[in-house]
């Protein structure tokens, strides 16, 4: 039996969650976007500036919709917080990536 290449753990992480773990760890956006205070969940502060701002840089294109779609596709889930949009998935948070 024939055995494929062997995948290292950081190749088989989807480029959307890694790409999101580097995008939460830049501080340089932590007035738009960044972790929740218990690092278990990540706010979203600032939807125009992450909408204009982060989105192309990181993901290619602006549309939040698009960005959405990518959390549900990965089961993360929406918080409700009256001030920010907030997501969550338990085994993603700060500190451990991917």
């Amino acid at each position: 039996m024939e055995e494929g290449p062997k995948k290292t753990s950081r190749n088989s992480i989807p480029d959307f969650i890694q790409k999101l773990y580097l995008m939460l760890e830049n501080i340089a956006f932590k007035d738009i976007v960044s972790w929740d205070n218990s690092g278990t969940s990540f706010l979203i502060k600032d939807i125009n500036d992450f909408t204009k701002i982060i989105l192309p840089q990181h993901f290619k294109h602006c549309n939040f919709a698009s960005f959405v779609r990518q959390l549900n596709k990965y089961d993360f889930h929406k918080i409700r917080n009256n001030k920010h949009d907030q997501a969550s998935l338990p085994r993603y948070f700060k500190g451990s990536p991917y």
